[in-house]
């Protein structure tokens, strides 16, 4: 679904947008289009030309790459969150796929041309690009360093940790990913997940009741995660 509303009153403006002057969220607003997706449907398809810098107004998305047998989830984004900065300038192709986990999931598309003139133009928005763009890249190499050096267990314990400091704000949270969704965050088979999920709750670490977790014990959580 197609939106309309203007920059300078979005209430959910990215950090870097701050340092933007009325004028030039004007000129962004010129660039932008704003479209809706329903929970399920597919943002940005891996393989196809990068056009434009993705803005998360409200709702959340994954961004997964698309394996041969299967995907492997390496970020949640929600509200406030930015799509597609790995490829502003070199890159002509998205190498991974986006799609929305809540219904809906608004998405604000920024031409990329005029995204890159403002980096050109605008020092401080460059720089919290650039921030924006460490952060990313530090949080992806940590997981990698997870799913490649640390046992089932402690995989999932730091996915735990992180849907609830990072995604959900809070230690009792309802999940919006299924049981699929988080074998592909940890990569591991999906029967491990459940598995390991039903011994931390006979183990109390955590409440399990469908799709809603709540973290009883973060600090042996934590124990756990940081073990190789």
């Amino acid at each position: 679904m197609l939106h309309k509303t203007n920059c300078l009153n979005c209430p959910n403006k990215s950090k870097c947008f701050s340092h933007l002057s009325a004028d030039e969220l004007l000129r962004f607003n010129e660039f932008r289009t704003e479209i809706s997706y329903k929970k399920g449907e597919t943002i940005i398809k891996q393989g196809t030309f990068a056009t434009h810098v993705l803005f998360i107004k409200s709702g959340m998305a994954k961004i997964y790459i698309e394996g041969h047998q299967k995907n492997l989830i390496v970020k949640l984004v929600k509200s406030g969150e930015l799509i597609g900065l790995t490829s502003l300038f070199d890159i002509k192709f998205h190498n991974f796929t986006v799609v929305s986990l809540k219904d809906p999931t608004t998405v604000c598309l920024i031409e990329k041309k005029q995204f890159q003139t403002m980096v050109f133009e605008n020092a401080n928005f460059a720089i919290e690009v650039i921030k924006d763009l460490d952060f990313n890249i530090t949080k992806i190499i940590r997981k990698l360093y997870c799913l490649s050096n640390k046992q089932l267990q402690h995989r999932m314990a730091e996915i735990l940790l992180e849907l609830s400091t990072d995604v959900y704000n809070s230690d009792n949270f309802e999940l919006t990913l299924s049981r699929k969704d988080l074998s592909e965050m940890t990569s591991m088979a999906m029967e491990n997940v459940v598995r390991i999920l039903k011994d931390f709750k006979n183990s109390g670490l955590i409440e399990l009741n469908g799709k809603q977790i709540k973290i009883l014990e973060k600090q042996k959580l934590i124990e756990i995660s940081s073990q190789s």
